[in-house]
């Protein structure tokens, strides 16, 4: 036997381990799976998150790079 708090019905419920069918007890597992699912895709975003910073990092670097050399092939050809 385990004591279960009920969310919906705000009681304690006395369920047997093996009784699958009790109420009470799959809330509990349903709400833990809804928080493992939860964790899961929390950290999928930050994953696509910090894939998309460094990609636009990287992105940002090259417009700086390209930017840069532009701006000495300008000021070669002007004082030629």
């Amino acid at each position: 036997m385990k004591l279960v708090m009920c969310r919906q019905y705000r009681t304690i419920c006395l369920c047997n381990l093996s009784d699958l069918l009790c109420a009470c007890m799959q809330e509990a597992v349903a709400e833990e799976q809804r928080m493992a699912a939860r964790y899961v895709n929390d950290i999928d975003i930050a994953k696509s998150q910090r894939d998309y910073e460094l990609k636009k990092a990287a992105y940002d670097q090259e417009v700086r790079t390209k930017t840069a050399q532009s701006d000495l092939a300008y000021a070669l050809q002007v004082s030629s």
